[in-house]
């Protein structure tokens, strides 16, 4: 009778991870994708990307701004590839690669919560590599 306990509280919680890395995926694909409907649900607007510039200091784009910046994009969009998704609870963190013109690399970061009204996207941080 035990073990059968044990197997039911497992299969529960296996279901619950399963949820939520469904749920932080579902939110990563709308940044996959390009969805940019998808991505104004998804980001928080308090959320900030955080990058390095081309002389090693720290750059903070909100957002709101961002967000913009890609709805006025008239260039390809960029193909990206979802590397590693690692959910624990209500916390999940996304590692994306992209590649850019002239050989250049783009990996991003996405850190996300699972809040009262899904999962949500707090924090990106970014680094280009250039060849």
């Amino acid at each position: 009778m035990r073990l059968f306990f044990l197997l039911l509280v497992s299969m529960a919680s296996l279901t619950a991870a399963e949820s939520d890395r469904d749920g932080a995926l579902r939110a990563v694909n709308f940044y996959l994708e390009n969805d940019l409907a998808g991505q104004r649900q998804v980001f928080l607007p308090s959320a900030n990307l955080y990058f390095p510039s081309d002389k090693g200091e720290l750059q903070i784009l909100p957002s709101p701004e961002f967000l913009e910046r890609i709805s006025k994009s008239t260039g390809p969009k960029p193909q990206r590839k979802l590397i590693s998704l690692d959910v624990v609870g209500r916390l999940a963190s996304a590692k994306i690669s992209a590649p850019g013109n002239n050989g250049v690399m783009v990996t991003d970061y996405l850190s996300l919560l699972k809040l009262a009204d899904g999962w949500k996207i707090v924090a990106k941080t970014f680094s280009v590599e250039r060849p």
